[in-house]
């Protein structure tokens, strides 16, 4: 009986240990996840509220192209640019995406600070066609 009893406490404080380890490895992996969203004509510069640490950094993007009246999503597809940028100088760039589709992109190690977003479209459109979407800057 008490070897039994000796058993349950191991394989009890086992799992407690297995768990905290799991739970807290999970959250130390992605300690940012932040959103921001978009629907533009031309560009947007969001404002500076993404602080991140010196840490490898994802930028995750969709956007689709729609009618700004009504919102109907349009087929055609258009070019855009996500930057994150602290100051003048430092910026990081997930490179020309297209409209309709969704991307990951791993911008490497970046400098600690404070960021914002911008979006930049690269193709014309006629008035009253935007582009909306949105992503997440991940840690």
């Amino acid at each position: 009986m008490k070897r039994l009893l000796k058993r349950k406490k191991i394989f009890g404080a086992f799992s407690v240990v297995a768990l905290v380890f799991i739970f807290g490895f999970s959250t130390v992996s992605l300690a940012y996840n932040e959103p921001y969203s978009f629907n533009i004509r031309s560009a947007v510069t969001g404002e500076a509220k993404h602080k991140l640490s010196n840490k490898s950094t994802t930028i995750t993007a969709s956007a689709r192209t729609i009618k700004a009246e009504t919102g109907e999503t349009l087929s055609q597809t258009h070019k855009y640019t996500v930057t994150i940028s602290k100051g003048v100088f430092t910026s990081y760039s997930t490179g020309r995406l297209t409209t309709g589709k969704s991307y990951s992109k791993n911008v490497g190690k970046v400098a600690k600070g404070t960021y914002r977003v911008n979006v930049t479209k690269h193709t014309y459109s006629d008035y009253g066609i935007n582009i909306k979407g949105g992503g997440r800057i991940k840690q």
